[in-house]
């Protein structure tokens, strides 16, 4: 008989919830970014990170969360992609010259998350803060922004 636990070997030990951002600034470099259906079969847009600044002592430098991101039923998942791929790319998400400027197609979305991982060693900068939903749950909204060409550990 086959083991219950087959596949051990290759997955990370946890409680299978994601390590995820929380309230705070932060710099992150970009270690891949990827899609992939949830147990609910919801399809999802993953970036994972490590973090080179932070201003949440729970999230140090160091650390590696993620940002998931539900495109199944979720009206907002594109413009929240489109204003990270716009981060990576340097441009400002809250300018839409810029951001259009970029030209972000589909297939730059599909060349994102392919195995090649274009955009791993990236660096972004994100403000993660909580805001309220219309149910009055806590709800994090990630702001992504390009990092300055200046930018620095310490800086």
């Amino acid at each position: 008989m086959e083991s219950v636990f087959k596949g051990i070997e290759s997955v990370k030990a946890g409680f299978g919830t994601g390590f995820y951002f929380l309230e705070g600034d932060y710099v992150v470099r970009v270690k891949r970014v990827f899609v992939k259906r949830s147990r609910q079969d919801a399809l999802m847009f993953i970036v994972e990170c490590a973090v080179l600044s932070s201003t949440n002592p729970q999230r140090p430098e160091g650390c590696e969360p993620n940002w998931v991101n539900k495109i199944t039923g979720n009206d907002s998942a594109l413009p929240n992609i489109k204003g990270f791929l716009a981060a990576c790319g340097g441009a400002d998400p809250t300018n839409e010259a810029a951001v259009e400027a970029l030209g972000i197609t589909s297939e730059d979305v599909d060349a994102a998350v392919s195995d090649e991982n274009p955009l791993a060693g990236t660096l972004v900068k994100l403000h993660a803060f909580i805001k309220k939903t219309k149910k009055d749950t806590d709800f994090t909204v990630h702001d992504w922004s390009p990092v300055d060409q200046d930018w620095a550990p310490g800086k």
